[in-house]
């Protein structure tokens, strides 16, 4: 149970410390209580920081912060950085709506709530619904098109482009079918660097564009 005890209260600091937010004991104590329906004393608090801290996570205490309390004080990125990778993700076109808000969400949990910027708040861009790919499949075809290439496997796949009303309209009813050697990011977009079976000469094909991605059994050279 103390175990436990000590990975709810690294819970608490992460979510509600931070330099400008330091965290008293009672506070800890209500927000144990109100989370996650655990009640401590202070010694218990007292015994499990220690613990975080000989673990090697840099908290500030009441040593330092004048009976303040506590705040996480070093975290995996800093807030700059996490800033913008957002902006990059925001930016790139490749990775739909969806799944942007969704690795934002994740980038955003490794700051304290008060650290994150609203969403709303956020570079214009994803309000041009033309500028984000409709593909929702952009990350499977990735990580599809990572194992071919790892294992020299050719691949077939349905490529799309964009019509004038601005949806994803079939190129070819037959499926492509091509031996996939990497994968290379021009202007923002992957591209597939690959050839058509059959055919020697090097193409290039966007993978936001592909759909019904499957690895074939066949291997190439």
């Amino acid at each position: 149970m103390q175990r436990a005890n000590i990975l709810y209260i690294f819970k608490i600091l992460k979510e509600y410390s931070d330099e400008d937010n330091i965290i008293s004991t009672n506070e800890i104590i209500k927000k144990l209580q109100q989370n996650y329906d655990i009640t401590l004393d202070r010694r218990t608090i007292y015994s499990c920081i220690t613990s975080l801290q000989e673990f090697g996570y840099d908290i500030s205490d009441n040593k330092e912060n004048h009976n303040r309390g506590y705040y996480l004080r070093e975290r995996d990125l800093e807030d700059l950085e996490i800033d913008l990778l957002i902006d990059a993700i925001y930016s790139l076109p490749y990775i739909s709506t969806s799944r942007t808000k969704e690795l934002v969400e994740k980038l955003q949990k490794l700051q304290s709530k008060y650290k994150r910027r609203k969403i709303d708040q956020l570079t214009p861009i994803k309000n041009k619904s033309d500028k984000k790919t409709q593909n929702q499949m952009v990350f499977l075809n990735l990580e599809l098109l990572n194992e071919a290439i790892k294992f020299k496997k050719q691949v077939s796949f349905q490529y799309y482009k964009y019509g004038l009303d601005k949806k994803l309209h079939l190129r070819r009813d037959k499926p492509y079918i091509v031996n996939p050697y990497g994968m290379v990011s021009i202007n923002q977009k992957y591209h597939l660097i690959c050839n058509l079976d059959g055919y020697p000469e090097i193409s290039f094909y966007r993978i936001d564009m592909m759909k019904d991605i499957k690895i074939l059994k066949q291997i190439h050279r």
